[in-house]
């Protein structure tokens, strides 16, 4: 089994409906839609062979990069795991 992650860049959602105005429309204009930031993802899992041969990566694009030291901090994974545990009641 693996497990990576994948960074689809800037996505129009619904994420920013709560952002200043300024901000909501510059998403807007500069944003993917969802169907084309997919597309990526998609290309890439289906023709790299990297892509099913390694785990633990963080991909943006088709590049593998290093993800923010917040990520690797084992005492944030911890709480991530804590909190998901205890908002899903499986621990």
């Amino acid at each position: 089994m693996t497990a990576n992650a994948f960074h689809p860049g800037l996505v129009k959602s619904n994420l920013m409906q709560e952002a200043p105005a300024p901000v909501r429309w510059l998403s807007r204009l500069l944003a993917a839609s969802p169907e084309r930031a997919s597309e990526a993802l998609v290309a890439f899992v289906a023709s790299e062979e990297e892509a099913g041969s390694s785990t633990g990566k963080f991909y943006k694009g088709r590049k593998s990069i290093e993800p923010h030291a917040y990520a690797r901090d084992q005492d944030v994974q911890r709480r991530l795991w804590e909190v998901s545990a205890q908002l899903t009641g499986v621990g």
